[in-house]
């Protein structure tokens, strides 16, 4: 089964119920969790937290059971970030793992708007990485 990283605008839509991307994100989270592994990993579970007040709270709001929490060891994530900086500077292009990417652009349209700063950024950096975006 493959694995797709949903990001933490996706993850805060559905638990916000946020007016505007509820439906949309939801239903396509329920669609691809059909047939692939839903994860997150620290980063996104950081930039979901500021919508908590609560551990607790954060830690239930993606479950568990529908999430796979994938590791990123604090020591290697700093080392790969000073890597990753000499590498871009000299040309490179980001890698990232074979998992495709549940992501919306922030005050975008849907897929209907590639050109999206955001959206560019990811296609830049990671251009075998399949995005989804809800809708």
């Amino acid at each position: 089964m493959s694995r797709i990283l949903v990001d933490s605008n996706v993850l805060l839509d559905v638990v916000s119920g946020d007016a505007q991307w509820f439906a949309r994100s939801s239903g396509t989270l329920e669609r691809q969790a059909e047939e692939s592994t839903l994860a997150i990993n620290p980063i996104i579970y950081a930039e979901a937290s500021i919508r908590f007040e609560r551990i607790d709270d954060v830690d239930t709001a993606p479950p568990p059971a529908l999430f796979e929490r994938l590791p990123l060891p604090w020591k290697a994530a700093f080392l790969a970030g000073k890597c990753f900086r000499q590498y871009t500077r000299h040309g490179g292009v980001a890698p990232l793992a074979s998992a495709r990417l549940l992501h919306r652009s922030p005050r975008s349209r849907g897929r209907n708007a590639p050109y999206h700063p955001r959206r560019r950024r990811y296609c830049t950096y990671f251009p075998t990485v399949r995005l989804i975006a809800p809708g």
